[in-house]
């Protein structure tokens, strides 16, 4: 050594001066031979550990939208990554080196880039499972290389989508109907949609979702003729949500069938529903023709035992009470009806089915319930209450 030269005899056999140097010489050791006449040039010897690349790193970069946060991983074995996560990879050689790559099985090579003479430095990204081998040169043959490794990439799971009905097809008797939809993913979901096809085609797509979320459920009217298939007999509804991940994967529900009655097939239901508001109509004024025979008896007797003795006794309080709660239910009944039927009457004229024969139906329907909230029955239930206040304390 040059800074604190070291001198080792050698024996001499044969003309040939045999030496070995010590096992403590580390680094750069520069040799010069000596006889005590002459002295040789110097000879520099370089002391290296095996020639090897080795020191691995990888930095794990997972995708923004798994919210998870950047880690340091082993490249060793088998790593299990999600589709999408960068490798950030790094490799050091014990001597200077050149090339440096990867290899997966199936032939793809990924070069890593020098950053200095010892250190390569690339990045894998993890779109597919593989396993992945390494070459690399340096200046001397290297004798020892990293481990192989595997990546198990799983891909990001697609979103499911539902249009929750128990059957497959949906008799729609208008063109308003309601559907519950409902969508999921394991992260998020970007958004979420009905498409009404008719004839194969999309002939509308109602967006859903207001903001990413991962799940969604809600129940959604829907307007046919607004959608622009009045046209259709039949449509198809399906509900499509897309997640939030770069891949931006779809998933579709089941295709619900969506009849629409025909006109002969509106005006029976119609015909039907009328039907119907007329007989319950024609109950209730029956049952209110017998209550208010009797609360109008009520109401009389109230008057005579006020004009007696100006107190009701405790049976015929309670009598009186009983009609009351009745006579209130009739009425809250003949006012639902009267409802029903006005708005059947509004659906029929805007879908022009309403005749003469249904009209007239409706009109009697609403005047037999009018009669059960005429002002006069109002005033005997008035008379029928005020009479029960007074209960006669004997």
């Amino acid at each position: 050594r040059e800074d604190a030269p070291v001198r080792l005899v050698a024996p001499v056999r044969d003309g040939v001066a045999m030496l070995t140097l010590p096992a403590l010489v580390r680094g750069h050791v520069m040799l010069q031979a000596d006889d005590g006449r002459a002295r040789t040039g110097g000879v520099g010897i370089d002391v290296t550990e095996t020639p090897a690349l080795g020191d691995v790193t990888a930095d794990a970069e997972y995708p923004a939208y798994l919210g998870r946060a950047n880690e340091r991983v082993p490249l060793a074995g088998v790593l299990v990554v999600p589709r999408g996560t960068v490798l950030r990879i790094a490799a050091h050689g014990s001597v200077p080196v050149r090339d440096v790559a990867l290899r997966a099985d199936d032939g793809e090579t990924i070069s890593l880039a020098l950053a200095s003479q010892h250190e390569a430095r690339g990045a894998l990204v993890a779109t597919r499972s593989a396993r992945y081998t390494w070459q690399a040169t340096g200046a001397v043959p290297l004798a020892r290389l990293p481990a192989a490794f595997a990546l198990d990439v799983r891909p990001d799971s697609a979103p499911v989508a539902e249009v929750a009905s128990t059957a497959d097809t949906l008799f729609a008797g208008s063109d308003a109907l309601t559907l519950e939809v409902r969508a999921a993913d394991d992260h998020r979901l970007a958004s979420v949609a009905l498409e009404v096809r008719a004839n194969g085609v999309v002939r509308a797509r109602r967006a859903l979702l207001a903001e990413p979320a991962a799940t969604f459920g809600a129940q959604v009217p829907l307007d046919l003729g607004a959608l622009g298939v009045a046209d259709a007999a039949t449509v198809t509804v399906q509900a499509v949500a897309v997640d939030a991940s770069p891949w931006r994967q779809v998933g579709r529900s089941r295709t619900l069938v969506v009849r629409r009655a025909t006109v002969n097939e509106r005006r029976a239901a119609a015909r039907a529903a009328a039907d119907s508001v007329a007989s319950a109509a024609a109950a209730l004024a029956r049952q209110q023709a017998s209550l208010a025979q009797k609360t109008g008896d009520a109401a009389r007797g109230s008057a005579r035992q006020r004009g007696d003795s100006g107190r009701m006794d405790f049976d015929a309080r309670e009598r009186a009470q009983a009609l009351a709660q009745q006579q209130r239910a009739l009425q809250q009944q003949a006012q639902q009806l009267q409802q029903q039927a006005k708005a059947l009457q509004e659906a029929l004229r805007s879908a022009g089915a309403l005749d003469s024969s249904l009209a007239g139906q409706l009109a009697e329907a609403q005047r037999l319930m009018q009669q059960a909230i005429s002002p006069a029955m109002m005033e005997k239930l008035r008379q029928v209450e005020q009479g029960a206040q007074r209960l006669d304390p004997q």
